[in-house]
């Protein structure tokens, strides 16, 4: 399948190198927790990006809420299952990419619970 927009065909690529680097780390590296020098596994990070995407993808076209993350903690432990989800994700990008206007305004809720531009 063509993917014409460059900004959907380089998040799929950057989410294949991330399933690359899943298939070459063992299950103990990937959940290893090297504490106190480091607080989170490999697993940790990726949660926390598999995260991110599944809540662009997922929400309505038009809100993007990156407060309401599920944090799949099986994400962090699992290698394959955190796989099986970026595939999901990019499958998800890759129909996000079929009838998005990108020229359109999106809400973005982060951190703090506001929403982008709104006061209150």
């Amino acid at each position: 399948m063509s993917i014409n927009d460059p900004l959907i065909r380089m998040n799929v690529h950057f989410l294949q190198q991330g399933i690359e680097l899943l298939q070459d780390l063992t299950n103990q590296q990937y959940r290893f927790d090297n504490s106190p020098y480091f607080s989170s596994s490999a697993g940790k990070h990726m949660r926390h990006v598999i995260d991110h995407y599944l809540s662009l993808t997922k929400g309505k076209p038009s809100t993007v809420d990156y407060d309401a993350r599920a944090r799949d903690t099986r994400l962090e432990q699992e290698r394959m299952y955190a796989i099986a989800v970026i595939e999901e994700c990019m499958a998800n990008l890759k129909e996000l990419g079929k009838g998005t206007d990108f020229n359109d305004f999106v809400k973005v809720r982060s951190n703090d619970g506001q929403a982008d531009g709104d006061d209150g």
